[in-house]
């Protein structure tokens, strides 16, 4: 004889909010499904403002945050940019969030990402793509100001990379040393990552010309 339990209205309600949460998460899946939850550490809940539905593992540009029932979620949409100007990026799990629907985004600093297919190398740079779920590779760190580094590809589902989100910063150009050699000034420079703290200040004079500076 089968066994049977019997809950309360607001138990059962409880529970099925409970399992909602959990599949949102990865943690509550189907009968032989050994599919881990890849995204790490802390995830965040999301609002899925896209208004259209977000795949598993896709890379979400925050576009605010957004009350519901007293509880305070990270809205995300498809990302607008590539330079992070109207949000920071987050990455799905492995269940995918229906239009004005709920789930969870993991900021990292490993995740597993959508890509667009390209086979992926440990080391190569990836940032993402205007207007799509997916990351893309990049030739050099001017083709997007957030980038991501590649660990390997991801065996999780077909066009997935595990990658580290931890340079999801500004690059900049910055100069690394001068010399003068005859009659040329020459310098070295390097591409760095920033993650921008304020606005960008005024012109500033700090020489006029009428002698050498020495700092």
């Amino acid at each position: 004889m089968a066994d049977f339990a019997a809950f309360t209205p607001e138990l059962a309600r409880e529970l099925v909010a409970f399992m909602r949460q959990m599949k949102a998460m990865g943690f509550a899946l189907k009968a032989g499904n050994t599919v881990q939850a890849n995204n790490t550490p802390t995830p965040w809940y999301v609002k899925n403002n896209s208004g259209e539905e977000i795949p598993a593992y896709a890379c979400m540009q925050a576009t605010g945050t957004e009350d519901v029932g007293g509880r305070t979620f990270i809205a995300v949409g498809k990302p607008a940019n590539v330079d992070g100007s109207t949000g920071g990026y987050l990455f799905n799990g492995p269940r995918a969030i229906e239009a004005d629907g709920f789930g969870v985004g993991h900021p990292g600093p490993i995740v597993t990402a959508l890509t667009d297919g390209s086979t992926v190398t440990a080391g190569d740079e990836w940032g993402p793509a205007s207007g799509q779920w997916y990351i893309e590779t990049k030739a050099d760190l001017t083709e997007g100001g957030h980038w991501f580094r590649a660990i390997g590809a991801d065996s999780v589902a077909t066009d997935t990379a595990r990658i580290f989100t931890i340079n999801n910063g500004e690059v900049i150009t910055v100069v690394t040393d001068l010399r003068v050699d005859g009659v040329t000034v020459q310098k070295k420079t390097r591409d760095v990552i920033c993650i921008p703290t304020g606005a960008e200040s005024d012109w500033t004079t700090w020489h006029t010309g009428e002698s050498c500076p020495t700092t």
